[in-house]
């Protein structure tokens, strides 16, 4: 089964991994509150797709899609650059934080979640972009000068 989320949407879970159910959506970049700041100007958004199943050891996981792009300040000029957004994460879905594993027992490529009736979709999309965003953005060498200067095919000012 598959839906469509919009903004504000809380899902279920176990019952989303139960059902092996998807949902999709979009957000644009101007209805993503917590990832603003990171942002140069409104342009982008983002596509999403949440499906529930279960992993190879039988364990309920939910798998976060997420395709897109955003402006970023570049940190060298301060001119907007585009960033592509890509991730695909899953999750293994946990009945409550006393399950979760302890630190030392972690799989080191295994997040979880703690299954919840109302898992706010839109705050799961917004924690993965911005784990995915660059911590100081910048331009690729030769495509800015610092100090927010153009440059011509050479280099020069």
């Amino acid at each position: 089964m598959s839906a469509q989320a919009a903004a504000g949407a809380q899902i279920d879970a176990l019952r989303l991994t139960r059902n092996q159910e998807t949902v999709s959506g979009k957000f644009p970049a101007s209805q993503l509150a917590r990832v603003a700041d990171y942002l140069s100007g409104h342009e982008g958004g983002v596509d999403y797709r949440i499906e529930g199943g279960h992993d190879a050891r039988h364990r309920p996981v939910i798998r976060c899609i997420i395709n897109g792009y955003f402006d970023l300040a570049c940190q060298r000029c301060l001119r907007p650059m585009r960033f592509s957004v890509s991730t695909d994460q899953q999750f293994v879905v946990v009945p409550s934080e006393a399950a979760m594993p302890a630190a030392e027992e972690e799989e080191d490529d295994v997040d979880f979640v703690v299954a919840a009736p109302r898992l706010d979709v839109q705050a799961l999309v917004e924690d993965e972009i911005i784990l995915s965003l660059p911590l100081a953005p910048r331009h690729a060498e030769g495509d800015c000068v610092a100090g927010g200067g153009e440059q011509g095919p050479t280099g020069q000012k």
